[in-house]
């Protein structure tokens, strides 16, 4: 008997180590087809709003670190700056973050310190790569090339050439695409810039880059070789989904854009769609699942960030110290409304336009339509404000022209004025003299005022600052607001 049970031990000591490498060794042919999750995170639009900022209905949103501590609890993302080649900033990361261009300019917090800002926290919050926005180079070349520098990711745009501006003072080196790696899995992010990226900045900043067509683009960018494709455009997805139904061949699995008027489909040539959102109040998620390699599926949708998000914070310290540098800077009460007023409304526009006119005893305060980025939210007004709704560098020229080259440029759709109450109120004899910020006179938006006086008044002044002294002396407050004044 006892020979038997030493017998059995054997068998069962036998038999036990080949147990344990069963359990904790499973072969190759296992592993290669377990499941895998990889999360794609866009934004776009950002414009600088580091801070949490109203909706079109009013509601406080987003933010920078709130952006970010929502990626890291719920989304699985590390945050940190990418390590070599884009690598996550964690052990076996998750989450590859993309952004769909026009990074910086527009948040007071960012415009007026360049960009600065915002290229620090995306660093910080672990962004890839962006597309080559239209706005891009609102602060000039040379500080996109520090900012690009900052932040440490790549802009991409496979339409705009990088040969085409080899030979600048401050070369933009784009690149078509950059390829990622997150477990296992490589993917190719290409850029598409939109074709209003050349008319949008202050003409002349990007006179020496060309467009190439985006399907030329696309058939010159090198084939993937097994990498999963990701499209992203600073431009329409309605847009960008005919595009892809005409080319299947790009083999696109995912692609990235904005939500405008025009409507877009979920699916389109192949690639699931999802909109980056704005101004950090929102973001793009696509959920890619893997076995063995191979996609299985796709679940894309845009995600809200709301009030009350918990802020990530290193981000929250990055932005609260870059506050506090605003605050000091721009930080005076001016003036105060009660209720605010509307990006497009008139009174918005007579508020600017007005400024310049009287600040510089024109005849005539000419504005662009897009020369206000937001709306002007109720309350107090302070100096930062004013930044807030022009983010642009500026600077106002007071030119003379005659009143039949003047009912043109006020019959522009873009004008905005004050000063005369039509086009057609303008005597065609009189000169007048036109105080209007230097993107309107060097022939944004369509305007011709060069032509029509070639040696005006530069004054070197920013445009702001004429906007900032006006209301200031308006003595707006609750008991007489500002829009009470506006007639």
């Amino acid at each position: 008997m006892r020979t038997l049970m030493l017998t059995c031990c054997g068998v069962v000591l036998l038999a036990c180590p080949g147990e344990k490498k069963t359990d904790a060794a499973p072969d190759a042919a296992t592993a290669q087809a377990a499941a895998t999750e990889v999360t794609l995170l866009f934004t776009g639009s950002e414009n600088g709003y580091l801070l949490p900022s109203h909706d079109d209905q009013g509601a406080l949103r987003g933010g920078a670190a709130e952006v970010l501590g929502r990626w890291v609890a719920k989304e699985g993302h590390c945050a940190g700056p990418l390590g070599s080649g884009g690598a996550p900033a964690c052990k076996d990361g998750s989450t590859l973050a993309l952004s769909a261009g026009d990074n910086a300019n527009g948040a007071a917090i960012s415009s007026v310190f360049h960009g600065e800002p915002t290229a620090e926290l995306m660093k910080h919050m672990g962004y890839a790569a962006s597309v080559f926005g239209n706005h891009e180079v609102d602060f000039g070349r040379p500080q996109f090339a520090r900012n690009r520098e900052t932040g440490g990711f790549p802009y991409l745009a496979a339409n705009l050439p990088s040969s085409a501006d080899l030979g600048s003072a401050a070369p933009l080196e784009l690149a078509a695409s950059a390829n990622f790696e997150r477990r296992g899995i490589t993917f190719q992010v290409i850029g598409l810039s939109s074709e209003k990226t050349r008319s949008t900045p202050m003409p002349g900043r990007l006179d020496d880059v060309t467009f190439v067509d985006d399907a030329k683009a696309l058939a010159s960018v090198p084939d993937p070789q097994g990498a999963l494709r990701v499209l992203l455009t600073d431009g329409c997805l309605g847009a960008l989904a005919k595009q892809l139904e005409a080319h299947p061949e790009w083999k696109v699995a995912v692609a990235a854009g904005q939500a405008c008027k025009e409507p877009f489909p979920a699916k389109a040539g192949g690639a699931q769609l999802v909109a980056v959102g704005r101004h950090l109040q929102q973001y793009g998620r696509a959920k890619l699942s893997f076995r063995g390699g191979k996609l299985e599926a796709v679940q894309a949708e845009t995600v809200d960030v709301g009030d009350g998000e918990a802020a990530e914070p290193k981000a929250q310290e990055q932005v609260a110290a870059w506050k506090a540098k605003l605050d000091a800077l721009l930080g005076e009460k001016i003036g105060f409304t009660k209720s605010g007023l509307e990006k497009d409304s008139p009174k918005l526009s007579r508020w600017l336009a007005t400024a310049l006119k009287e600040h510089y005893r024109a005849d005539v305060g000419l504005v662009n339509a897009k020369g206000a980025r937001q709306a002007l939210p109720k309350g107090p007004i302070t100096k930062a404000t004013v930044f807030d709704l022009i983010p642009f560098e500026n600077t106002v020229v007071v030119v003379k022209v005659k009143g039949e080259a003047l009912k043109a440029q006020l019959a522009n759709p873009e004008a905005r004025f004050a000063g005369v109450k039509s086009a057609a109120a303008v005597s065609a004899k009189k000169v007048y003299s036109v105080a209007t910020n230097s993107y309107v006179f060097f022939g944004g938006d369509g305007f011709a005022l060069q032509q029509a006086d070639p040696k005006p008044k530069f004054t070197g002044e920013p445009w702001q600052d004429a906007v900032i002294a006006w209301t200031k002396k308006r003595a707006s407050s609750e008991k007489k607001p500002l829009e009470a004044q506006l007639k």
